[in-house]
């Protein structure tokens, strides 16, 4: 993978929780890869493909401020489209790659309480468009995911050995993974809801 830096702005405000950056990276791809979006290892589907040839802007951009007395914020967010490497299915047909992706971010800590709030979106689609007169046409990939997990650190309401924290996970998503059986789209809404106990020592 050939990465090329487009632009790359940075700047800082006064305290140390206000930044801004915004930046654009272009990548060109010589072999497969799975693209995944997802923190949970327990969870490798919500990936993308990419293919030799494939050619892939992204524009990032990352902003940070404390929004009051106690209370900082973080957004970011990636956006990109590309695609134009050639897969090669097992019999033989050619298909042309194109995909995009949205994945937008909020992470807002309260500092008194040391309690975070995280809220996610993802929106990913895969397309393999066929090459030559015969071609099967190919499933089509999309998948939105909304995210909010609510975390609390343990440490501050009594004396622990390590950071425990416990946290609050919901999610809805719709649509299909790379990985999916079924293949195609699914407009049925899915709802997660987890939680647990993080440990750092």
């Amino acid at each position: 993978m050939r990465s090329r830096i487009g632009q790359n702005f940075r700047r800082r405000k006064q305290g140390e929780d206000d930044t801004f950056s915004l930046s654009a990276v272009g990548r060109t791809f010589g072999k497969t890869l799975r693209l995944y979006f997802s923190d949970d290892v327990f969870d490798r589907l919500e990936s993308l493909y990419l293919v030799p040839g494939d050619r892939l802007p992204e524009v990032k951009l990352a902003m940070g401020r404390q929004i009051a007395p106690g209370i900082t914020t973080k957004f970011e967010a990636s956006v990109a489209k590309g695609g134009g490497g050639v897969f090669y299915a097992t019999q033989g047909q050619a298909y042309q790659n194109r995909v995009q992706y949205l994945v937008t971010s909020l992470d807002t800590r309260f500092k008194a309480t040391s309690t975070g709030v995280f809220l996610a979106f993802h929106r990913l689609s895969q397309e393999l468009d066929p090459l030559g007169p015969n071609a099967t046409p190919a499933n089509q990939i999309g998948l939105e995911r909304l995210q909010l997990m609510l975390s609390q650190d343990l440490n501050i309401l009594m004396d622990l050995a390590g950071d425990w924290t416990l946290q609050l996970n919901m999610e809805v998503s719709r649509g299909s993974s790379p990985l999916a059986s079924s293949g195609g789209h699914d407009d049925e809404l899915r709802k997660r809801f987890l939680g647990g106990i993080a440990v750092k020592f």
